[in-house]
């Protein structure tokens, strides 16, 4: 169905820009390992580094709410509060064993940018 041609879609994207030179930001939930595994074994494939930023856990309560009030497609609360829980229950932290060679926090990958970006200036 769709969603297999969206991943399709998603893995050809992502290897094309690989090969083309390019440094890719997989921006998806990848609530487990094997949702995390495919974008790895396309890096890999081209024996480049892979890195995974954990965000801040607030909670399950508090992402639904900022997800509501930033844009809740025509949704009640209560969709977002439910999406939420499920993703919350699902997640599992990303680990070394899995393909990545770092995993930083979102606030050191932000420091990072900014300090490749002043040494640009």
């Amino acid at each position: 169905g769709l969603k297999q041609l969206y991943k399709h879609m998603e893995d050809a994207a992502v290897d094309m820009s690989l090969a083309l030179g390019a440094s890719v930001i997989v921006d998806r939930p990848h609530l487990s390992a094997s949702s995390r595994a495919r974008p790895i074994a396309i890096a890999r494939s081209r024996d480049l580094p892979v890195v995974a930023v954990v965000f801040p856990n607030e909670g399950w309560r508090t992402h639904a709410a900022r997800r509501f009030e930033a844009d809740s497609r025509g949704l009640p609360l209560e969709h977002w509060l439910k999406a939420a829980r499920r993703h919350q229950q699902d997640y599992v932290t990303p680990t070394i064993g899995e393909g990545f060679d770092r995993i930083i926090t979102a606030e050191k990958c932000r420091r990072e940018i900014v300090s490749l970006s002043n040494r640009g200036s």
